[in-house]
């Protein structure tokens, strides 16, 4: 009895540990797909204007808007896409500085270019990064 109880309580760890990296890997799939709209968006001149999207790692979010001159702090337009408690944003380590990254129309390059950093809330080893070059490939390691 003792030797299944040992071996479920081991099974258990192991399934959530498993569950809140699908959880990272999920969140940084959804930050791609975020990014490629905002890319898509500049590119096709969706309201006449860039679009980019904002990392905010102490509310734990990230947030498409549509950059009226001003960047994020000045934006009308914003979609909030808010992380569960097991995910956070780790690290944003962008060229320039700052946490949005904006998107240039027609070419769908940015000045923004850089790392974006997505682990497990209880254990920063295990992460993936969301990467964006300056020509505008997006992608994730």
């Amino acid at each position: 009895m003792s030797i299944l109880a040992i071996l479920s309580s081991g099974a258990a760890i192991w399934f959530f540990g498993y569950q809140r990296q699908v959880e990272v890997n999920s969140v940084s799939k959804m930050i791609v797909d975020t990014l490629r709209d905002a890319q898509s968006r500049s590119i096709s001149g969706k309201d006449f204007a860039k679009w980019g999207v904002y990392f905010d790692a102490t509310g734990n979010r990230f947030i498409l808007f549509r950059d009226d001159g001003t960047g994020y702090s000045g934006a009308a337009v914003k979609e909030e896409n808010y992380l569960s408690s097991f995910v956070k944003i780790g690290n944003v380590s962008l060229a320039g500085g700052g946490n949005e990254i904006i998107f240039n129309n027609p070419g769908g390059g940015t000045a923004q270019y850089g790392t974006v950093r997505i682990e497990q809330s209880n254990d920063s080893a295990s992460f993936k990064n969301v990467i964006v070059t300056s020509l505008g490939k997006i992608d994730r390691q």
